[in-house]
C-alpha cells in the first residue's frame, strides 16, 4: 500500500513539475512548428490550407441542398475535429519519438507530453483566423450564448491531455496500438457529427446518441453558432474528464517506472 502511495505520488510530482517548466516546453514546441515549415514558400499557412481544402469539400458534397448541414456548422466540425484528432494520435508516438532524449536526459516524462500537445495546440491555432473570418462573413450570431466557448475549449484541453497521457503510456508498451487509433479515429470521423446533423434520420440519432464526441463536439461548436449547449452535453463532458483525468494518473503512477525499459 505504502509502495503504491508513493508510486501515485510520484507521478503526480512528475506532471506538475513538468507543468512549472513551461517555459521549456513551449519554446521547443514553437521551435518544432516552425522548423517543420523551414524553406517552404506558403509556410504555417498550409496547415489552414488544408483545413479549407477538406471543409470546401465536404460542404461542395453534403452541406447546402445536398444534404442538412450549413457551411459554417461543417466548418467548426472540421476544425475543432482535427484537434481532437491530433491529441489522440500525439500521444501514440510521443514516448517513442523522444527516447533518446528520455534516457540521455532526467527530465520529466510529462513535459515531452506537454511539447508535443503545445506544438499541436499551434498547429491548430492557426486554423482559427479561418474559422473567425467564415463566421463573420456567414453572418453568425455573437451574443451571450457565444461566451460558453472558453469554458467548452478549457475542456477540451483537459480531455486532450489525460488522452494524450493515457494512449501515450499504452503505446509505448503495445506498439500496435499506434495504429489501431490511427485507424479508429477515421472510423470515428465518420461516425461523429462533424460535418452532418442528426435530423429526423433514427440511425444518425441512435450513433450521435452514443458517441462522446458528439457532447465535446456540442460544447465548442454551439456557443459559436449563437446557441446554448444542452446540460446533457456538459454532464457528460464534465464526468468524462473527472473520470479520465483520475484514470490517467492512476495508470501513470503504476506505469511510469517501467515506461523507459518499454520504448
Amino acid at each position: 500500500m505504502a509502495e503504491r502511495e508513493f508510486e501515485q505520488k510520484a507521478a503526480l510530482g512528475d506532471l506538475i513539475e513538468g507543468a512549472r517548466r513551461w517555459r521549456s516546453w513551449t519554446t521547443l514546441a514553437y521551435y518544432d512548428f516552425v522548423s517543420g515549415f523551414r524553406r517552404t514558400v506558403v509556410g504555417p499557412f498550409w496547415q489552414p490550407l488544408h483545413i479549407a481544402a477538406w471543409i470546401t469539400g465536404l460542404w461542395l458534397i453534403f452541406g447546402g441542398n445536398r444534404g442538412n448541414a450549413s457551411l459554417e456548422y461543417i466548418a467548426i466540425g472540421v476544425v475543432f475535429w482535427s484537434l481532437f484528432q491530433s491529441f489522440m494520435t500525439s500521444g501514440t508516438v510521443v514516448f517513442e519519438q523522444n527516447r533518446v532524449l528520455i534516457l540521455s536526459i532526467p527530465n520529466p516524462l510529462s513535459l515531452h507530453l506537454y511539447r508535443r500537445l503545445a506544438f499541436q495546440t499551434i498547429k491548430w491555432a492557426t486554423n482559427l483566423p479561418i474559422l473567425m473570418v467564415l463566421l463573420i462573413v456567414l453572418g453568425t450570431p455573437i451574443g451571450s450564448e457565444t461566451f460558453y466557448f472558453i469554458p467548452g475549449i478549457l475542456l477540451v484541453m483537459v480531455n486532450g491531455l489525460w488522452t494524450a497521457l493515457l494512449f501515450a503510456i499504452i503505446a509505448s508498451r503495445f506498439r500496435d496500438f499506434q495504429f489501431a487509433v490511427d485507424a479508429a479515429t477515421r472510423l470515428l470521423f465518420f461516425l461523429t457529427p462533424v460535418f452532418w446533423s442528426v435530423g429526423n434520420d433514427p440511425t444518425r440519432s441512435l450513433i450521435a446518441r452514443y458517441n462522446p464526441f458528439t457532447y465535446f463536439l456540442e460544447i465548442v461548436r454551439e456557443p459559436l453558432l449563437g446557441n446554448s449547449p444542452s446540460l446533457l452535453a456538459w454532464q457528460i463532458v464534465f464526468a468524462f474528464t473527472v473520470c479520465g483525468l483520475l484514470l490517467s494518473v492512476l495508470v501513470y503512477g503504476r506505469t511510469r517506472r517501467f515506461i523507459v525499459f518499454w520504448i
